[in-house]
């Protein structure tokens, strides 16, 4: 509805955290959570006060840019992505993260129908990721 009136475009990220279950059977459901709360605040602290963030489900996480364009959504999720990739392999987490960016403005598409095109995106990113370790070898 904002978007509506103003005429301002909005993105939504749509976040799921790779290899999120071997990261609970290795080292158990204590550090996932752990893994869960340092995404939040790595989500929190790099969106700002008018942003939405949510936990979307299991290891999957939503947050809406309202007044952001395709171009600073790119920018955010790559700062999110490097914070985590960092704060990850600082704590000996074998994660990482997959993001879909979708820009959208005014009511043209449906909050399921946004949703569904970033989720496509994150899944497209999450399988060059896994064909790029197998590509180097690894296995994981």
């Amino acid at each position: 509805a904002r978007s509506e009136r103003s005429g301002k475009s909005y993105s939504l990220l749509f976040i799921d955290i790779d290899q999120f279950k071997s990261l609970n059977d290795e080292q158990g459901h204590h550090t996932g959570d752990e893994a869960l709360k340092a995404l939040s605040v790595i989500l929190t602290n790099n969106s700002r006060a008018g942003d939405v963030v949510s936990r979307f489900g299991g290891d999957e996480f939503a947050l809406l840019f309202p007044e952001t364009d395709a171009t600073s959504c790119s920018m955010l999720a790559n700062r999110i992505i490097e914070v985590a990739k960092t704060d990850f392999k600082n704590k000996g987490w074998p994660i990482a993260l997959s993001v879909g960016c979708v820009t959208g403005s005014g009511s043209s598409q449906s909050i399921e129908e946004l949703l569904q095109i970033a989720d496509g995106k994150m899944y497209s990113m999450k399988k060059e990721a896994r064909a790029q370790l197998r590509s180097d070898g690894d296995q994981r």
